[in-house]
């Protein structure tokens, strides 16, 4: 059932998100989350410097480390810019990449007045081992060189052609730093079949001469929306398939429209539509193995080169794309702690009073206050958890006494959740991701998913039943999974066309749980009309 305007968008998803097995391939492996960053706000902007340290684990200079800011003259460095970033990064636990060495559109003037290409090569390598040497162990990643697809300067200043400049410049900075990461960059090869093709070509050139590239970086700058995703993936997995390089998404942003507030692809605006784009995004590249870190290219519009695409708007405030972005954030923030495992408190009902922790792993905690969610008063390691309407996250922060942060992360149920034993229609779970009412049941859409919170108030034996149906398609019968909390209570192949009970056996202890309900392959082909659906009627739970 495909009828509304929004669906052409999310349809995209519905073809190539494959069948997964448990709660963690849903979601994705865990990932880094960075950001580009500028030495000025960081230096005079508190807003800013505390945004990048309390939602990205790893930084990315912006301008600061190009050749025509770092190296203005020929016997002048100006270091301060990349000293301030890399000043910031170590006091902060940040992981940093360098951007980027070699960049044809960064050529100061003096390197054009050089008299020779044997002079400029080796004024180049200079630049480049000198740079190396400065950062050495302290610069965990290089872009050594970027978008030599279109470059039509450095080879003809070099006498090179694109393939050897590569081989070189890896080589010098392997000669200086050899623990150094070193990423070949490019802008577009996910975009276009042609210009894959030709960046494969040449990555494959550069390794056969023995250039020492480590992995590979995609840009991933869009305008306006994001490409088919069924393309961006498959782009992606070639280029990893056919160079066998590991790829970081390096500089991610997507600009807005002439007039963002106008309603775009079937949402009420450009801001509501970056909402769905963003996590749509960042949950496909989390879902690819080959992908290992996602760089966005800045978070506030008061400083983004391409304003309008940033998480904050140029006041610092957030915009409504934080909402679905901002807990991805935390999440993976939390994850790159050392503390996370034992930092992560589960479901509680509001109105609770819990009691924080003063210590892990033998170091004392002070400091508590909220990191992300509603405002709470914390008096003396006591916190009253609100009573909320809705789901919602709260996410504690404490400092760890001798360096290092702690995290508490609480999702807050209100008192009014169902308790068992009771039966509600899957249309009225309070999260639905993908999908629409349809005949009566909820018909969920590509790598959609629902989700309730329940409580028990006793622990024992408890059935699980699902009243469902599914339709066929393309060779295959609809298949959901079905989870509790974290634990996969099963995977169903729906073969049948009339509604139907399905009964599962659970272990339920008291407290509050929840319940989640993933289609694993949807299909829809709107050639043939083929539409492989899922129909959710109602769900029970009660005592055995």
């Amino acid at each position: 059932m495909r009828t509304f305007p929004i669906i052409l968008f999310i349809l995209m998803i519905s073809l190539f998100l494959g069948s997964c097995g448990g709660i963690s391939e849903r979601f994705g492996k865990p990932v880094m989350f960075g950001t580009a960053v500028r030495a000025n706000p960081l230096r005079l902007d508190e807003a800013y410097s505390d945004f990048v340290k309390n939602y990205f684990s790893c930084l990315v200079s912006e301008n600061a480390l190009k050749m025509w800011n770092i190296h203005p003259d020929k016997d002048e460095y100006y270091w301060d810019d990349m000293d301030e970033i890399l000043r910031f990064a170590q006091e902060n636990d940040l992981l940093l990449k360098g951007h980027t060495l070699v960049w044809h559109y960064s050529i100061p003037d003096w390197f054009y007045d050089l008299p020779s290409c044997e002079d400029r090569v080796n004024e180049l390598r200079e630049h480049i081992q000198t740079v190396a040497e400065r950062y050495k162990g302290k610069i965990k990643i290089y872009d050594v060189v970027n978008e030599p697809l279109s470059d039509e300067i450095l080879p003809g200043l070099l006498c090179m052609d694109e393939a050897q400049i590569i081989k070189e410049t890896f080589t010098w900075v392997k000669e200086i730093d050899p623990q150094a990461s070193l990423s070949l960059n490019e802008s577009g090869p996910e975009k276009s079949e042609e210009k894959r093709e030709e960046f494969i070509e040449l990555v494959n050139d550069a390794l056969s001469m023995g250039a020492p590239i480590d992995l590979i970086g995609i840009q991933a700058h869009f305008k306006e929306a994001l490409p088919p995703l069924e393309m961006l993936r498959n782009n992606i997995l070639e280029i990893h398939r056919r160079t066998s390089l590991p790829i970081y998404i390096t500089e991610f942003d997507i600009a807005p429209p002439n007039d963002p507030k106008k309603p775009f692809m079937g949402f009420e605006d450009w801001y509501h539509y970056q909402m769905m784009a963003y996590r749509i995004a960042f949950d496909l590249f989390k879902k690819l193995d080959s992908v290992k870190m996602i760089y966005m290219w800045g978070f506030s519009d008061k400083y983004h080169w391409r304003p309008g695409a940033g998480l904050l708007d140029s006041t610092m405030k957030e915009k409504p794309v934080m909402e679905t972005v901002g807990p991805l954030l935390i999440n993976s923030k939390m994850g790159g702690t050392d503390y996370y495992d034992s930092a992560y408190r589960g479901f509680h009902l509001g109105g609770e009073e819990v009691e924080l922790i003063d210590s892990v792993n033998s170091h004392e905690l002070t400091n508590w206050r909220v990191f992300y969610g509603p405002d709470v008063e914390i008096v003396d390691r006591k916190v009253n958890l609100p009573d909320v309407s809705t789901v919602t996250s709260l996410v504690l922060k404490a400092d760890v006494i001798g360096g290092g942060d702690y995290y508490e992360w609480y999702v807050i149920l209100p008192n009014d959740i169902p308790t068992v034993p009771f039966e509600m229609e899957c249309e009225d779970f309070p999260e639905k991701t993908l999908g629409n009412e349809s005949m009566g049941y909820w018909n969920i859409w590509g790598d959609g998913y629902i989700s309730t919170f329940f409580k028990v108030d006793e622990a024992g034996e408890y059935s699980l039943k699902l009243l469902c149906f599914g339709e066929y398609a393309h060779g295959e019968w609809p298949k959901i999974l079905l989870v509790v909390d974290e634990d996969d209570i099963a995977t169903v192949e729906l073969n049948i066309t009339e509604p139907e009970w399905f009964e599962f056996d659970l272990h339920l202890e008291e407290g509050a749980h929840r319940l989640m309900i993933f289609f694993l392959n949807d299909y829809y082909n709107p050639d043939t009309g083929e539409d492989r659906n899922v129909f959710l009627d109602k769900v029970r739970i009660e005592e055995k």
